[in-house]
Protein backbone atom coordinates (compact mmCIF):
# COMPACT_ATOMS: atom_id res chain seq x y z
CA UNK A 1 0.00 0.00 0.00
CA UNK A 2 1.20 2.87 -1.08
CA UNK A 3 2.22 6.10 1.58
CA UNK A 4 0.05 9.09 1.66
CA UNK A 5 1.30 11.77 -0.45
CA UNK A 6 -0.32 14.80 -1.73
CA UNK A 7 0.38 14.10 -5.26
CA UNK A 8 -1.16 10.15 -5.02
CA UNK A 9 -4.35 10.88 -2.99
CA UNK A 10 -6.88 9.51 -5.14
CA UNK A 11 -4.40 5.82 -5.48
CA UNK A 12 -4.06 5.77 -2.07
CA UNK A 13 -7.44 5.85 -1.24
CA UNK A 14 -8.45 3.03 -3.81
CA UNK A 15 -6.15 1.16 -2.17
CA UNK A 16 -7.24 1.77 1.20
CA UNK A 17 -10.82 1.48 0.59
CA UNK A 18 -9.70 -2.27 -1.28
CA UNK A 19 -7.62 -3.39 1.67
CA UNK A 20 -10.62 -2.81 4.09
CA UNK A 21 -13.16 -3.77 1.29
CA UNK A 22 -11.95 -7.22 2.14
CA UNK A 23 -13.46 -10.96 3.71
CA UNK A 24 -13.66 -9.13 7.17
CA UNK A 25 -15.70 -5.88 5.67
CA UNK A 26 -13.82 -3.24 7.75
CA UNK A 27 -15.24 -0.93 4.90
CA UNK A 28 -18.04 -0.12 7.34
CA UNK A 29 -15.99 1.89 9.46
CA UNK A 30 -14.95 4.82 7.12
CA UNK A 31 -17.87 4.60 4.23
CA UNK A 32 -22.05 4.67 4.28
CA UNK A 33 -23.25 1.14 4.28
CA UNK A 34 -26.96 -0.52 3.83
CA UNK A 35 -28.11 -1.71 7.11
CA UNK A 36 -30.15 -4.99 7.28
CA UNK A 37 -33.21 -3.24 5.48
CA UNK A 38 -31.00 -1.88 2.93
CA UNK A 39 -31.13 1.85 3.81
CA UNK A 40 -27.59 3.30 3.09
CA UNK A 41 -26.48 4.74 6.55
CA UNK A 42 -23.35 6.70 8.13
CA UNK A 43 -20.67 4.77 10.23
CA UNK A 44 -21.94 4.53 14.05
CA UNK A 45 -20.68 2.31 16.49
CA UNK A 46 -23.16 -1.15 17.48
CA UNK A 47 -24.83 -1.47 20.81
CA UNK A 48 -25.29 -5.25 20.17
CA UNK A 49 -22.16 -6.77 22.18
CA UNK A 50 -21.14 -9.35 19.12
CA UNK A 51 -21.27 -6.03 16.61
CA UNK A 52 -19.76 -3.95 18.82
CA UNK A 53 -17.23 -6.24 19.02
CA UNK A 54 -17.13 -6.86 15.46
CA UNK A 55 -16.94 -3.14 15.33
CA UNK A 56 -14.13 -2.45 17.57
CA UNK A 57 -11.70 -4.70 15.64
CA UNK A 58 -12.66 -3.17 12.31
CA UNK A 59 -12.14 0.73 13.56
CA UNK A 60 -8.21 -0.52 15.01
CA UNK A 61 -7.43 -2.46 11.01
CA UNK A 62 -9.09 0.90 9.43
CA UNK A 63 -7.22 3.35 11.63
CA UNK A 64 -4.07 1.38 11.84
CA UNK A 65 -4.04 1.15 7.92
CA UNK A 66 -4.65 4.86 7.56
CA UNK A 67 -2.29 6.19 10.28
CA UNK A 68 0.64 3.72 8.88
CA UNK A 69 0.00 4.77 5.35
CA UNK A 70 -0.09 8.38 6.17
CA UNK A 71 2.73 8.77 8.90
CA UNK A 72 5.31 10.27 6.45
CA UNK A 73 3.26 13.11 5.97
CA UNK A 74 4.68 16.25 6.49
CA UNK A 75 2.61 18.18 8.82
CA UNK A 76 1.98 21.34 6.50
CA UNK A 77 0.46 19.00 4.38
CA UNK A 78 -1.70 17.06 7.57
CA UNK A 79 -3.02 20.72 8.18
CA UNK A 80 -3.65 21.86 4.51
CA UNK A 81 -7.87 20.70 2.99
CA UNK A 82 -7.92 18.08 1.07
CA UNK A 83 -9.72 20.04 -1.80
CA UNK A 84 -5.97 22.33 -2.05
CA UNK A 85 -4.48 18.90 -1.69
CA UNK A 86 -6.55 17.65 -4.64
CA UNK A 87 -6.33 20.76 -6.83
CA UNK A 88 -2.30 20.66 -6.28
CA UNK A 89 -2.31 17.38 -7.99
Amino acid sequence: MPVLLCDNFNEWKIQVIAHLTGIADHICIIACCPDAAGIVTDPAHLFDTAEAARWDASECEALGVIMSTALKLHSELVLRPMSQCISSG
